[in-house]
């Protein structure tokens, strides 16, 4: 829950009740599962929903990220690669499909300096999306800042863009859109 309900932290509740619709304890229980990288915050939904689970506390969640306005803007998501075969894997994966699902609610970045530091590899990879229409930013929420927007689980996205070369340690810029 948020513990110190001074006049900022009461505007925010207000703003997201006003947009979701949500009552003032369901919004604080929302926003405190998801800024919570703890096993009983954001990174228990990914797991649950990985795992095809779902409790009231990921419902809640879930009502709070369709309801909250999408970000405007590119996103980003580093994703380290050690070794080339998985890489190519993974890249295999995406053409086979012609794109990318989001399995489990998942994390980007409205920074693109913060997905080259996640990336960081010896195959760094950096997916862009440059229409963002499912997910939202969590900044106004957080103590530190990534820049952090949370996608939905079912997100999906074409792939746009590809490059040919795959150079060690070079960032590989993968471009898709939402569909």
């Amino acid at each position: 829950m948020i513990n110190t309900l001074n006049e900022a932290n009461i505007n925010l509740l207000q703003k997201v009740q006003q947009l979701t619709g949500m009552s003032q304890f369901e919004a604080e229980v929302a926003i405190d599962k998801i800024t919570k990288s703890t096993p009983s915050g954001f990174m228990n939904i990914k797991n649950l929903e990985r795992e095809g689970k779902t409790t009231p506390d990921i419902q809640l969640v879930n009502n709070f990220v369709n309801r909250m306005p999408p970000y405007q803007g590119t996103i980003y998501r580093g994703i380290p690669f050690s070794k080339l075969e998985k890489l190519q894997s993974f890249l295999t994966l995406i053409q086979r499909n012609c794109g990318y699902t989001i399995d489990y609610m998942t994390s980007f970045t409205s920074d693109e300096l913060v997905a080259e530091d996640y990336a960081y590899s010896a195959y760094p990879v950096i997916i862009r999306i440059k229409n963002n229409i499912s997910g939202i930013s969590i900044k106004e929420f957080l103590i530190y800042s990534e820049n952090e927007i949370i996608i939905p689980k079912g997100t999906q996205y074409r792939l746009t863009h590809l490059p040919k070369v795959i150079e060690p340690e070079e960032i590989l810029y993968i471009d898709m859109e939402e569909i």
